[in-house]
């Protein structure tokens, strides 16, 4: 009896671990983790792993464009391994370090280490300017050319529409340019435009996108304004 509590505890623990992973291909590759590795990016997060062959009670980690203010706390999969997801920020490099029971050190999986503003060397992740842009819409560009861009799953259907084509929903297919990331490109007249997605058929705002307005139906759109002689 004992014994299945314990089992069912355990289960519920890492339920409640991996419930805020919305990706199920995600959630495979954390639970199938067998060793760490080099921090990794997937779609528009990141994936960091720290295992130790002594016992390791609490892993974190912090990061310099948060100026090390805050201590994120990795989680455990069932095989031994920590583990932290960073929602991918709007950085090139990535410099941080790890906090293993309380000691600050670098990550050992972590090819790049630099000296910090004071002296102690961090760990960097370089993502790069380009696969940062990603995270970027709409870019608007040079002769008011408008990059619009959407992380999802892989393999779905996503269309552009907005006051520029009439709202139809099939008039712009977003290619898929890589894994999850959809993007269009096209030329858009100076001032304000409003667009929506749709997703398998469903509309939704830019998720990268903060700025919304209200339409005639009461439903949210994404805002975009591109400036006179842009």
């Amino acid at each position: 009896m004992k014994k299945t509590c314990a089992l069912l505890l355990m289960m519920a623990v890492q339920l409640s671990l991996f419930a805020s992973i919305d990706d199920y291909r995600l959630h495979l590759k954390i639970t199938d983790m067998t060793d760490s590795r080099s921090p990794e990016v997937y779609f528009d997060q990141i994936i960091f792993s720290y295992e130790s062959s002594e016992p390791v009670r609490h892993v974190g980690i912090a990061f310099a464009h948060e100026d090390f203010r805050e201590i994120h706390s990795y989680q455990r999969n069932s095989h031994g391994v920590f583990f932290y997801l960073l929602d991918w920020p709007y950085v090139e490099n990535i410099d941080y370090r790890l906090i293993v029971d309380g000691i600050w050190m670098t990550d050992p999986d972590c090819p790049t280490v630099i000296p910090g503003s004071n002296g102690v060397e961090l760990s960097r992740l370089t993502v790069g300017r380009d696969m940062a842009n990603e995270k970027i819409s709409p870019q608007v560009q040079g002769d008011n050319r408008v990059v619009c861009r959407y992380w999802g799953g892989e393999g779905q259907t996503v269309y552009l529409a907005g006051d520029f084509n009439n709202w139809d929903p099939y008039m712009l297919p977003m290619k898929e340019i890589s894994p999850g990331m959809y993007e269009i490109s096209l030329n858009l007249s100076s001032g304000l435009h409003h667009y929506c997605y749709y997703v398998n058929g469903q509309s939704t705002t830019d998720p990268l996108n903060e700025l919304v307005a209200i339409n005639l139906f009461g439903e949210e759109v994404s805002r975009l304004n591109i400036p006179y002689g842009q």
